[in-house]
């Protein structure tokens, strides 16, 4: 074999190499600001709020580890066995210019931590930018929505898997209404 070839194998063996301990540095989901997902917490004391949408009793929370601008922090846990499936922090901004400058602050610091999987998004005058991170079944969401004068950035870090047992927990059945006579006639004066 000829001096080239050879040091073209050890290049890219060693390009492969880096790419290997890159992947390697950039952690699984786990949590964050000082809870962990999957965490079996007590909901006693904490304050309720409306249901999360994938129907487990949702928390407001204080945390040790607050994110500067998110001042709202929330857990998400299942109805029976009370493990958190999401985490959510959110703040609020006056201009969507000021929500979409924070999000590019924390897609950069998370960047440093996580898979990235999909870049900043953000489409037409009405669409909202938004980030994610993380492979499944754990992921991390940043989104700007809101009103002319009222933005709010919400980051959430979401369990799949969990999300789908608290689901299951809520409604042990296993089908709800839709399962529950489906052929009978419903009342759509409403829609």
């Amino acid at each position: 074999m000829g001096r080239t070839v050879k040091s073209a194998i050890v290049a890219g063996w060693l390009l492969g190499l880096c790419a290997l301990s890159l992947a390697a540095e950039q952690g699984d989901v786990t949590g964050a600001f000082g809870f962990e997902l999957g965490q079996v917490i007590d909901p006693a004391g904490l304050k309720a709020l409306d249901d999360d949408e994938d129907g487990g009793p949702a928390y407001a929370i204080t945390t040790d580890s607050p994110y500067g601008p998110l001042t709202d922090y929330a857990v998400a846990i299942t109805p029976a066995t009370h493990r958190v499936y999401r985490i959510a922090a959110s703040g609020d901004f006056r201009s969507m210019q000021r929500c979409r400058e924070e999000l590019v602050k924390l897609e950069a610091a998370l960047e440093r931590k996580y898979a990235k999987i999909s870049g900043s998004k953000a489409f037409g005058f009405d669409d909202s930018p938004m980030i994610s991170f993380g492979k499944s079944p754990r992921k991390i969401h940043g989104k700007c929505t809101g009103r002319i004068m009222h933005k709010t950035l919400t980051l959430s870090y979401f369990d799949e898997a969990l999300a789908q047992e608290a689901r299951a927990e809520a409604n042990p059945a296993g089908g709800g209404a839709a399962a529950q006579d489906k052929d009978a006639p419903r009342d759509e004066s409403g829609l």
